[in-house]
Formats: C-alpha cells, structure tokens, sequence
C-alpha cells in the first residue's frame, strides 16, 4: 500500500489516525512537527505516497506552508475553525482541506481518494 507521513504534534490524533491508516494496509511515519515533516521530506523526497497534516499546536508560518506544499506528495490538512481563519490555506495547493471536528474515518477516507487520484499512490509513475 502507500507510504503516507503524519504531522501531528497531539498524541491523540497522532496515535489514531496512525492506527487506522495501518490497518488498511498502509505504511506510516508520525511526526510531531510542521519543520520535522519538512526534514524527512527533504531527506526522503521520493518515499512518501501523501502527507496529512494536523494544524493543531503547529507553527504554520506562511513560508513553512509553502515549503510543505511545494514538497511533492498530495497533502491532507486537518485544521480546526480558528486555525482556518488566522492561516492563509488558499492558494497553496493542499489537496483536500478537513475542518473539525471530523471523525478518524473521515480522514482515512480524504487519504483513500487522495490515493485513488489519477498519478497518485504507490502505484503512480513519474
């Protein structure tokens, strides 16, 4: 299945997207932070079929924002009401944006579609 990388500083979240993510199949890597996530992308670039990443308690600066999504891989964000007035996701090209509260299966879906994207997935070629 894909190589997915999670960027969620809250365990909570972390530990059960992570969980169910596994259990269909797929390969995750958990991080706490927003600059932990961009270093295994820069040092691991091609390894990584999509990212998800929680804004929760996150440093979002615009330009770190423009670094995650100019990485490559489709990116997931999970945001809440008050981050998604205070950051600027507009324009960046997220691939999906999620508002909570959403439930643990909603963002295994957003991933699911997300890998079933034509040129997406494991499967892709480049």
């Amino acid at each position: 299945m894909a190589s997915i990388l999670l960027i969620a500083q809250g365990w909570t979240p972390r530990v059960l997207i992570r969980a169910e993510l596994e259990e269909e199949g797929h390969d995750v890597t958990g991080c706490l932070t927003l600059d932990e996530g961009l270093l295994l992308l820069r040092q691991h670039a091609s390894r990584y079929d999509a990212v998800i990443l929680d804004t929760l308690g996150q440093e979002t600066s615009p330009r770190a924002l423009a670094r995650l999504a100019s990485a490559g891989p489709p990116i997931l964000v999970l945001t809440g009401p008050y981050d998604l007035a205070s950051i600027d996701l507009a324009g960046l090209g997220f691939r999906q944006v999620l508002v909570r509260p959403v439930f643990v299966g909603d963002v295994v879906t957003a991933v699911r579609k997300i890998l079933e994207a034509p040129g997406q997935g494991p499967d892709a070629t480049t």
